[in-house]
């Protein structure tokens, strides 16, 4: 784990465009994913009270699921839900810490619900895909439900490199690797400045 995020800082300074990428993008998102916690959490504090707000209680929740703190990640999820019973995308974060904690038959009653609140939702379908493709043990059947929740994302929003990348990596574990380097090359077709997109495609390579 350790290597790859070396890798992935490495592909960051290789591409000078990033970081203006990363003014258009989920900086949160970014800052998580390159490790750097704190400062994904302070971006996302700073949205709780804008019309961002389900989004950041889910971004804050999704950091601490990251740093291995269910109790905390369900917290933030349950504010979000708080601030809003219709909120989708914090239903797929209490699912997802149950994910977490091995409790598959809890995870999957709070995905049914976010289903029911958010089925058109290209963030919702992708965060559910991105539960089953992270799930502890995951089996070849949870990847095949990444995908499927994944291709619905797509559907929704076609320009959702995430999504791309995501299942990208769900073909890449069920050894699928044509299907996987064409998600990764949509991905870039999308935003050809991602170096994590790029990055995945080298590693194809």
């Amino acid at each position: 784990m350790t290597n790859n995020w070396k890798y992935a800082l490495l592909v960051a300074a290789m591409f000078p465009t990033a970081a203006a990428f990363a003014q258009t993008g989920d900086q949160g998102r970014r800052a998580a994913e390159l490790g750097r916690y704190q400062e994904a959490k302070s971006i996302y504090k700073s949205q709780l009270n804008n019309k961002n707000a389900d989004n950041a209680y889910f971004g804050l929740g999704d950091v601490y699921l990251r740093s291995e703190n269910p109790d905390s990640a369900a917290y933030y999820f349950n504010q979000g839900l708080a601030k809003n019973s219709k909120s989708a995308i914090n239903m797929v974060g209490l699912g997802k810490v149950e994910m977490a904690k091995g409790n598959r038959a809890g995870a999957e009653k709070h995905f049914a619900d976010a289903m029911k609140r958010g089925k058109k939702d290209a963030f919702v379908l992708a965060s559910i895909g991105e539960a089953y493709l992270m799930a502890p043990e995951a089996t070849e059947q949870d990847y095949n439900k990444a995908i499927e929740y994944l291709k619905q994302a797509v559907d929704r929003d076609k320009n959702n490199a995430e999504a791309y990348l995501l299942m990208g990596d769900a073909y890449l574990k069920l050894g699928n690797g044509g299907q996987a380097m064409t998600s990764y090359d949509n991905a870039i077709r999308i935003n050809d400045k991602s170096p994590k997109a790029h990055l995945k495609r080298g590693q194809l390579y």
